[in-house]
């Protein structure tokens, strides 16, 4: 008998929702409650199930938002949250965990943005400041290994600094060095040369509001050239060239636009040099799939366009949180990559010999609030300028990023 009474009991609430039309006080009561116990899928069920019937308010907003966030599926936070905030658009912990959900999916500028919205102690107690003139720094050091034996093994090292100019508007700067030689002969002479080139970049992003951001960059290269000339009958040098320079410029803008968990973008480019130059435009499309695992894929493709040639590249990357603090991420990239401006153009394709597709896999750790470590793999298929043959290189990544 008392049995059937505490099942009665226990089915109760379910009879309700199932079979009565729902009111606010009910809602509120018992959404409160499966909050107050951790019971992240009840609040859900039924919250869902109160908004189809026409009720909603902010707190039945927030619970749900709350209990996505507790499912660690951010961008179902996001979207409860901003309807939490056409409540109570100054509501702190709406802002607050719009913040944190704005961090776990990797966009600092939703975040920021949110984060002008809160109180002055709590943005101190998050450490989020206005004004930031040494935010972090990132070091990455890359090394590449190829079978041609024409070409030595390159060698890029880059550090880097970011800046906080407002909640709104964020400054990045890096400067870089790769260094590699190689070696053309025909059945007369070895042209040897030694290359070097040093590279700054600069990229200013700001967000308009959580929907709209874009970023505006320069990039300018130094490549230096040293080439001795060998006879190959004598086998000693006859010719030392002066040093060439090849300076380059590129300038580089795009604007994004969110909408729930889609991400729109376009993009363009131009890389100016002495010889020629090189446009490209960007239609980008990313997409977050539902679930605890963050599944983001992206899809890119370009149009480039030079003095004298018209080609497509394309770019195509999944990314997913591994676990709790690990974010994996593959790509691949199809095309003739000759100037090709990646990563908002921070990463500058203008190598002598032409990249003709990339395969990546990279790994992050976000080990604590203060640091993040990251390492890539890449596979390019390459073509020599000179013999017209294709090898493989090999290269693999490392760095830190220390937020100050």
């Amino acid at each position: 008998m008392y049995k059937r009474i505490i099942a009665a009991f226990l089915f109760f609430p379910l009879t309700v929702l199932s079979q009565e039309k729902l009111d606010v006080q009910f809602v509120d009561s018992l959404t409160y409650q499966y909050y107050r116990n951790g019971e992240w899928n009840k609040v859900i069920e039924l919250g869902k199930k109160a908004l189809k019937q026409g009720l909603d308010f902010k707190y039945l907003q927030q619970r749900l938002g709350y209990a996505y966030f507790q499912k660690s599926d951010y961008y179902e936070a996001i979207r409860y949250y901003e309807h939490a905030l056409s409540f109570d658009p100054l509501d702190e912990g709406s802002n607050l965990y719009l913040y944190y959900s704005g961090l776990n999916i990797g966009d600092k500028a939703l975040a920021r943005h949110y984060a002008g919205k809160l109180s002055e102690d709590l943005q101190e107690q998050i450490g989020e400041d206005f004004i930031k003139p040494v935010n972090a720094i990132d070091f990455e050091y890359n090394y590449k290994w190829d079978s041609e034996v024409t070409r030595s093994d390159p060698n890029y090292v880059r550090i880097g600094l970011n800046s906080q100019l407002g909640y709104a508007v964020n400054l990045y700067q890096t400067i870089s060095t790769y260094t590699q030689s190689k070696s053309d002969a025909d059945q007369y002479n070895d042209y040897r040369s030694a290359i070097r080139q040093n590279e700054y970049y600069v990229l200013l992003s700001t967000c308009l509001n959580p929907k709209i951001s874009f970023d505006l960059g320069y990039h300018y290269l130094n490549a230096k050239y040293d080439t001795e000339t060998w006879d190959l009958t004598l086998d000693e040098m006859t010719e030392h060239t002066d040093t060439l320079k090849y300076p380059g410029h590129l300038f580089f803008g795009d604007v994004r636009y969110n909408w729930y968990r889609f991400n729109f973008g376009l993009s363009a480019s131009l890389f100016d040099t002495d010889w020629n130059k090189t446009k490209q435009a960007g239609l980008h499309l990313g997409i977050a799939l539902p679930g605890k695992y963050n599944i983001y894929v992206k899809n890119s493709v370009y149009f480039l366009k030079d003095d004298y040639y018209n080609w497509i590249v394309s770019k195509h990357s999944i990314g997913m949180l591994l676990f709790k603090k690990f974010w994996l991420e593959g790509e691949q990239t199809f095309g003739n990559l000759t100037n090709f401006a990646d990563l908002n153009g921070m990463y500058l394709y203008n190598s002598f010999d032409s990249t003709l597709s990339r395969s990546g896999l990279s790994l992050f750790w976000y080990a604590d609030k203060r640091f993040t470590l990251f390492t890539n793999f890449t596979l390019d298929k390459k073509q020599n300028y000179y013999l017209l043959n294709y090898y493989q290189q090999k290269s693999i990544s490392g760095g830190i990023i220390w937020k100050l």
